[in-house]
């Protein structure tokens, strides 16, 4: 999966997915006043791996040498943790 744009990110959301918070049902969490904080704090990792200036720090080649997000890597050790070498 390539790296997304902000808007792609937004859509994706939009999926039909089941989701609660505070014990309320929420019909779309871009929409909800606490959850699309969080949408927007993920979306902006989306805008700045598109940034010419940032875009070595948000995103890394995947196993297949895909470029991705980098929270997409999976952390294999506390070197990744840390932000130690990426591991590809």
């Amino acid at each position: 999966m390539a790296v997304r744009t902000p808007e792609q990110y937004f859509e994706s959301l939009k999926d039909g997915r089941v989701v609660y918070c505070l014990g309320k049902k929420i019909k779309d969490v871009t929409d909800d006043p606490y959850l699309k904080i969080c949408a927007n704090w993920c979306a902006a990792y989306y805008l700045l791996a598109q940034d010419p200036d940032y875009k070595d720090l948000f995103t890394a080649k995947n196993e297949d040498g895909e470029l991705v997000s980098f929270n997409f890597l999976p952390v294999r050790n506390q070197k990744d943790f840390s932000g130690g070498e990426r591991p590809y």
